[in-house]
């Protein structure tokens, strides 16, 4: 199994192999992809598609989350790895932090500081950033400096750290 962590220092994405699953003590370096010769500043976030064909990058000096295409399925070390499509995020959060999608695809949500909200958009289609993207809101959770957050697999909770106050905010 490779898990995926990203060191903000290189502007790289790196991937480790775990030989148990989810046992971090057990992950072996296999590369990096460095997403800085792509023309990315400040990438602060990443997230794959259900299949691991596609991974999401947020970076918060363009205001932008950048869709990029994988030959091989979780795999930023091997095959072909295509930049996609980049989505300006500017209109509506100026300092995005995050990005995640519902289980197909078909959400997507941006969490940042610029306005202190959780920002959602329909998509077409499922984890494509080049089909029709429209805006649908933005919601204020109650936290001044949100950073990161993640929904139950229903999508009936959410979660939202807050990295001035150290506080993770349950939202129901």
């Amino acid at each position: 199994a490779a898990s995926d962590v990203y060191k903000r220092q290189d502007d790289n994405i790196q991937q480790f192999t775990l030989s148990t699953a989810y046992k971090v003590g057990t992950a072996s370096y296999d590369g990096a992809y460095s997403v800085g010769g792509d023309g990315l500043g400040s990438p602060n976030a990443f997230r794959w598609n259900n299949n691991g064909t596609k991974f999401f990058v947020v970076d918060f000096d363009l205001d932008s989350v950048i869709e990029y295409s994988v030959s091989n399925a979780y795999d930023v070390t091997s095959g072909t790895i295509t930049e996609g499509t980049n989505f300006t995020t500017t209109s509506y959060e100026s300092n995005p932090y995050d990005v995640g999608f519902n289980a197909d695809g078909t959400q997507m949500f941006v969490i940042g500081n610029g306005s202190d909200k959780i920002h959602e958009w329909t998509l077409s289609t499922g984890f494509d950033l080049s089909s029709t993207v429209t805006y649908v809101s933005g919601t204020s959770l109650g936290t001044s400096d949100p950073a990161h957050f993640d929904f139950n697999p229903t999508g009936t909770k959410l979660v939202v750290i807050d990295y001035l106050t150290d506080a993770v905010r349950a939202v129901s």
